[in-house]
Formats: C-alpha cells, structure tokens, sequence
C-alpha cells in the first residue's frame, strides 16, 4: 500500500552508500539512519552538497546506493509511489506556484492523491491552522511576502501528511520570531512519528528540532565586522528622501506615511516581521514602483535592486560572463571581470554554467554584477538568504565597499547579526510602518 494521508508507515529511512555525481561534483557516499519522529541535520557550506542530497532523497535526481523507507525501497516503487511518501521543500522553488490562492496551492497535493473534496477541506484547514495562516486561505499567492511564501510551502509540502519530510533550509526567508514559531511547529509534526531530514548552512536555529547532524562541509560561521570600514560613519549627502510615501495594493496599505533619508557612505538597514512592508518600501526607494501618496526627491536616482530571488536577475551563462554584461553597461572593461571574480572568491567556479551552481553562488554573482554598475543606491533584499560564512563575508565587503566609495546602501535583512556587523543605522518596520530607528548593536527580536 502506498503511503501518504491515510498511512501510517512504521520504520527508519535508511541510506546506504548514496552517492549523486553532477558536473563533475561527487557527492557522498553517505550512510545514515533517521527514525520515526527524529530529525537529521545536514549542515554544510555553499556547493557542499546539501540540495542534491535532498533531491536524491525525494527521488528527484538519479544516485548510486540505497534509499530505503519503512522498509520499502525507492527504486522497488514507482516515482508517484515514492511521491506519496515524501513531502519536499526545495529552496529553489519556494517561491514557484501552481495555484491562485492560498488554500488551492495546498489542496493540490492532496486532490493528486485522490482525496474526497471534504477530507481535502479538513485537511487543508489543519495545514493552515499549524503554520498559523488560516485566516489567509483565500490569499492570493502573489501577494505574500517571502516569509509567508516559505510558510506556505511548508504547508504544502505537509499537507499529505508524508512519512518524510525533506526541507531544504527552509528558515532562510523568515524573520527570527517567527523562525521559532516554525521550528516548534516542526517539534509537533516531529512528534507524530515524521521523519525529518533539514539542510542548513548554520543549525542553531534548528536546535531544538534536530537530533543528529552530519557536517558535508563549512558552515556556522559569521561575517567579520566590516562596519564602518574606510568611511565616514556619519555619511554625506541625501541620496534619495522620501517624504510621506504610501503604498496600497488589492485594498491593503503596505507602507504607511514613511518619511527617510538614506545618505551617501551609509549602509542602511531595514528590519521587520514578514508582512511588515519592507520590500514594498525598498522597491518604492528605488524606483520600482510608484507611491500611493507621498513623494521622492529626487524624483529619480540611479538604483540597483536585487530581489529576494536574484538568480531571476542573471544574464549571463556563467558568473564571468554575468559580471562581464554588467561592466560593459557600465562603459568600463570586461576584461576586469576576472580580477574580480578573483578579489571575490569566485575564480574557482567563475566559468561553470550558473544553471549547475548552488543558490549562494548565484545570489553572490547577481550582488557583484549590480556592485558593479556604481549604482547611487544599492538595494539588497535579504542578501545573505544561503550563503554560508564565506561568502557573507564577501557579501558584507561588497556592501561595505559600495558606501566607502561614497554611494548608499540599503539591506532588507532577517539576519540581525549580519545587519550588526555591516550597517551603520537600522530602521525598524512594523504594520507599513517605520516605527523606530537604532544602531543595529541595539537591535534585538523584541524590536521586530
């Protein structure tokens, strides 16, 4: 009998010698055991291995070795078998949907499976219920904030209720307080006898979830302090004021009356709860969007924005040629770009094909390509979302070098230490609103 919602599969997931090889990378081999109701740990560096490990778990990708559940092999049961028993989370289609709203995106699992509209309903509701969105299910899924998106793919991905759940670092787009509301959402789940395997590229905010961890390589570090390095703290001139904006989209105000000045030689960041409008007000300050009410000086700035999910801003076929595109706009020599994959620490992966490279990697060659083209303002939308402690480092030297050469810098972050260790001033957002503004030294989850 296949597993899913109306199974209870009793037993270990059992891996034995898995071993995924992809562009010449080996993967593994790797052996391991996770009980019913235990968690595994994968913790490791940008290009360790963490997502193809997931994908080979989920049956999405070919390995050698064995891949076992309850006692029941992947390769002795068909793909939509093995599917019934997993439910998977993978960091590159957080974002991705198929449905409209917010209900319809995690009943479609469970009407795949074959399941009675009515027990499809109840289930659907408790789904939400956990995750603390049931008041969203008629949400149109386009307008969530990255926070909300990753919830509703956890929601999705639970719905069925699998014997497994694969997560591939699925905090990295929440806020702090809410990453707890999560990860004791994951205990209870955990509790009913789930096995869960979870990557990340730092476990403590896993801790109280996971059992075991197995290390594939670096991870748990933290970027160097780079605040303030090489330029004037108190920063120059206004590179854009904003006075009064207000933004409103399907009836709800987003942002609400914010008036701010970001200065030249000033990294500023912009704190807050999924919801609370930051990459709303970060759009409007670069020129995105228009707002609501309210006005900008001046009218236009020359502004780079990187979105949540960058890897939808590259152009080039390999982290090389997208730097390249970059400094050719910018009127400069392409020929620079491998000096600058050097100073980077890219020249390594420099020519590979972007599509084969982890999210890290891609994130790190969008952030260098924008840096890149000199923009007066820089905003940055959670730049650190997956990057292990290298390459937040050279995260936090990019962003730094971009106010030590006298233009601005906003970061729309989660990451309250990296937001320590690279900005100068903190805004606080809260309901649309900036409600507070601090050194980033003060800055603590009871702020947000």
């Amino acid at each position: 009998m296949a597993g899913g919602a109306d199974e209870v599969i009793v037993g270990d997931l059992y891996v034995k010698g898995l071993r995924v090889v992809v562009d010449g990378f080996v993967l593994g081999p790797l052996t391991f055991r996770v009980g019913s109701g235990s968690c595994l740990g994968v913790v490791g560096g940008n290009g360790s291995g963490k997502t193809l490990l997931v994908k080979a778990l989920a049956g999405l990708i070919s390995h050698e070795g064995e891949v076992a559940l309850g006692g029941v092999k992947k390769d002795d049961v068909s793909r939509f078998e093995w599917f019934r028993r997993v439910g998977v989370v993978l960091d590159e289609y957080v974002g991705l949907r198929v449905a409209s709203n917010v209900g319809d995106e995690v009943a479609f699992t469970l009407e795949n499976l074959g399941l009675e509209p009515d027990k499809t309903a109840e289930m659907v509701l408790e789904t939400l219920k956990l995750m603390r969105m049931e008041e969203m299910i008629t949400y149109d899924v386009n307008t969530l904030s990255s926070g909300y998106a990753a919830r509703l793919s956890l929601a999705a991905a639970m719905a069925h209720r699998p014997a497994l759940l694969l997560l591939d670092n699925p905090l990295k787009h929440i806020d702090p307080p809410t990453r707890h509301e999560i990860v004791e959402r994951l205990v209870e789940i955990k509790k009913r006898g789930t096995r869960i395997v979870v990557t990340a590229t730092h476990a403590k905010d896993y801790s109280p979830l996971i059992d075991e961890v197995i290390h594939l390589g670096g991870g748990d570090g933290g970027p160097w302090d780079m605040r303030g390095a090489g330029r004037n703290a108190g920063g120059g001139g206004a590179v854009v004021e904003a006075e009064g904006v207000s933004f409103r989209y399907d009836g709800v105000e987003a942002v609400k009356n914010v008036s701010l000045v970001l200065r030249s030689g000033v990294v500023t960041a912009l704190v807050g709860r999924n919801g609370a409008g930051k990459t709303t007000l970060g759009k409007i300050l670069a020129g995105l969007i228009k707002p609501s009410r309210g006005r900008l000086r001046p009218g236009k700035v020359r502004a780079a924005f990187m979105s949540s999910n960058p890897e939808t801003q590259l152009v080039g076929r390999t982290p090389r040629e997208d730097i390249m595109v970059s400094l050719s706009k910018k009127g400069g020599d392409p020929g620079k770009a491998g000096e600058i994959v050097e100073e980077f620490g890219l020249a390594g992966v420099a020519d590979k094909p972007l599509q084969s490279l982890g999210r890290g990697i891609k994130r790190l060659t969008a952030l260098l390509s924008l840096y890149t083209l000199k923009p007066a303002l820089l905003v940055l939308d959670e730049p650190t979302q997956g990057l292990d402690s290298a390459l937040s480092s050279m995260a936090a030297k990019i962003i730094t070098l971009q106010a030590a050469e006298g233009r601005a810098a906003l970061i729309i972050s989660h990451d309250i230490e990296f937001v320590k260790a690279v900005a100068d001033r903190a805004l606080v957002m809260r309901d649309g609103e900036v409600v507070a503004e601090t050194s980033p030294q003060e800055l603590g989850e009871g702020m947000l």
